[in-house]
């Protein structure tokens, strides 16, 4: 029997291999990745949809929270609690927070810094939130204007400086902290400058890829960096399944098991923990029509049909993602140009290349 504190790897590495059996019923668990604790945001980036989203806007309520995270436990080693929304506006995150380390879940968030004031700050320090990610995409005003509308620069770079303060004086060695910026076209000249100024902070220093989100709406391709670009010689018609149908979900507020986080309206909405159990959503028909659609290239919704973010997932979700990473960087640009030009793959690597074609 296998331990439930082995769960996590134990159903990854299951799902990895239905999808290379191409299974449609599994009988892994699905690794949830995100909770969004609330989809309200104090920002309208130009590189986000949310402001296209359409879905109810809403809290999540603790009772539903605890009865999610009952259902995940075991199988879930760590979760953002965000997706569409600033998790520091829930004014219960912290209960969150220590809710999820009560049942060994290491919890996470990602946030605009824009609310993060003293009493915030002291809050998050307190909980036993286990990683940060601080947004300032921008190393002055004008750069970050663009890029966080809404925000106020010289108050977001305030509050992170005085959190990375506030952290190291409370020696929280293990809270993984980090400063994000974004590659957009505003922000790639400004890269080195943002590292060179965060590490010197104190911070790890995360860069970001551009998100297509599933190139749903074209107006936030136009923030692309160019290197992004290259995705245009996929189509529909010729490409592997997404591998997240096989290995993962997340959770909305209300409590819809949501497919895929790029899905920000909850078009693909593949049941309610509030009222299902994770197996049953998991192997539910809308779950098992979804994996046959990307197996056998028929795609009935826009979102999958159009997406170009499943390249990503399939090298982050296999073994590659735990090889050195400037070794994964050779051998990802090596397979990227054999899908490119599959006539030139040598006969000896056909085989083992066929997932990618």
């Amino acid at each position: 029997m296998i331990e439930k504190r082995a769960r996590c790897p134990y159903d990854l590495e299951l799902g990895k291999r239905h999808y290379f059996h191409r299974h449609v019923v599994l009988n892994n668990k699905p690794i949830i990745t995100f909770i969004e604790t609330t989809n309200y945001c104090n920002l309208s980036c130009p590189m986000c949809p949310r402001k296209m989203m359409a879905r109810k806007v809403g809290f999540m309520e603790f009772d539903l929270f605890k009865r999610v995270i009952k259902k995940i436990k075991g199988n879930t080693a760590s979760v953002w609690l965000h997706l569409y929304g600033e998790p520091l506006l829930h004014p219960e995150l912290g209960r969150f927070i220590n809710f999820c380390s009560a049942n060994k879940i290491k919890p996470a968030i990602s946030t605009n810094a824009t609310v993060l004031d003293a009493d915030k700050s002291r809050m998050l320090l307190d909980s036993s939130l286990n990683r940060i990610i601080l947004c300032i995409d921008g190393i002055n005003k004008e750069t970050y204007s663009k890029v966080r509308a809404g925000g106020d620069f010289d108050t977001t770079k305030r509050n992170i400086l005085n959190f990375l303060q506030l952290a190291k004086k409370r020696n929280r060695k293990d809270l993984n902290v980090a400063v994000q910026i974004i590659k957009t076209k505003d922000t790639l000249q400004e890269i080195d400058a943002f590292e060179r100024e965060w590490h010197a902070a104190g911070a790890n220093v995360i860069i970001e890829d551009f998100c297509s989100w599933g190139n749903q709406i074209n107006i936030i391709l136009k923030t692309c960096a160019p290197e992004k670009l290259w995705w245009s010689y996929r189509n529909g018609s010729n490409r592997y399944p997404c591998i997240k149908l096989w290995t993962e979900g997340g959770v909305l507020w209300n409590g819809d098991f949501a497919v895929c986080c790029m899905d920000f309206n909850g078009k693909i909405i593949a049941g309610n923990l509030s009222k299902e159990s994770l197996k049953d959503i998991w192997n539910s028909p809308a779950m098992v029509n979804l994996r046959k659609e990307h197996i056998e290239n028929k795609y009935t919704n826009s979102l999958c049909k159009n997406c170009a973010e499943y390249e990503n997932e399939i090298r982050h979700t296999l073994s590659f993602a735990r090889i050195n990473s400037s070794v994964s960087s050779v051998i990802w640009q090596r397979v990227n140009y054999y899908i490119k030009h599959p006539s030139e793959i040598p006969a000896m690597l056909r085989g083992k290349l066929k997932i990618f074609l």
